[in-house]
C-alpha cells in the first residue's frame, strides 16, 4: 500500500451553473496530470509500470485512527468514487515538474475564509426566504380577511328597513335592494 495525495478544489457549480460533479466535471487532462503526479509521488506506485489511482470527493474520505495505518483511508460510499489505471508517462511528470512552483499557503485560513463565505451566502438566502415567508403570510392574511364574515356584524354599520326614509310605494327599499344585487 502506497500513500500520494493530491487535492484538487473544484468550483462549486459547473459551466451550465448545476452542482459541481467530479466524476463529469474535471477535464480528462487534469485527471491525468494529477493521476501522474500521484503515480510519480508513491512510494511504491513509482516504481510499477501501471498502478491504480483513487478519485473521490474529499467528504467521502473515512479515517478510522485506531484500525488504519498512516495513509490508509476507506470510504464512506464505495459508489462515489472512480479507479483510474494509469500508466509511467515521464513526458508529462517532467513537464509537470518544470511548471511546478512552490508558495506558502495558508490552508487553515482559506477554509476558514471559505467557510465565511458559505455561512454569508446561506444567511442570505435564509434572509431572502424569510422574506418570501413573510410577504405570502402577509398575503394569506389579507385574502382570510377578504373572506371574514365578521364585519357584517358591525352594528354601526348595519342598516335596516326601518332606518330608510319611508315612501308611501316603498320606492327607496326597492332602489336599495336592486343596489344591493
Amino acid at each position: 500500500m502506497w500513500a500520494a495525495h493530491v487535492y484538487l478544489r473544484c468550483p462549486k457549480l459547473n459551466k451550465e451553473g448545476q452542482p459541481f460533479d467530479f466524476k463529469t466535471d474535471i477535464p480528462k487532462r487534469v485527471v491525468q496530470d494529477c493521476s501522474q503526479i500521484v503515480k510519480h509521488n508513491s512510494i511504491e506506485g513509482s516504481k510499477l509500470a501501471k498502478c491504480d489511482v483513487v478519485i473521490t470527493p474529499f467528504l467521502n474520505l473515512h479515517k478510522d485512527e485506531q484500525t488504519m495505518v498512516t495513509g490508509q483511508v476507506s470510504f464512506h460510499v464505495e459508489k462515489e468514487r472512480i479507479v483510474v489505471s494509469v500508466e509511467k508517462d515521464r513526458e508529462t511528470v517532467k513537464m509537470l515538474e518544470k511548471t511546478r512552483t512552490w508558495r506558502e499557503v495558508d490552508l487553515r485560513g482559506e477554509r476558514e475564509r471559505r467557510d465565511a463565505e458559505d455561512a454569508a451566502e446561506k444567511k442570505k438566502a435564509y434572509k431572502v426566504k424569510e422574506k418570501a415567508d413573510k410577504a405570502l403570510r402577509k398575503q394569506r392574511a389579507e385574502e382570510q380577511a377578504a373572506r371574514d364574515y365578521s364585519l357584517l356584524e358591525d352594528d354601526e354599520a348595519m342598516m335596516s328597513n326601518l332606518t330608510m326614509n319611508a315612501t308611501e310605494d316603498a320606492s327607496a327599499a326597492v332602489d336599495f335592494e336592486d343596489d344591493f344585487m
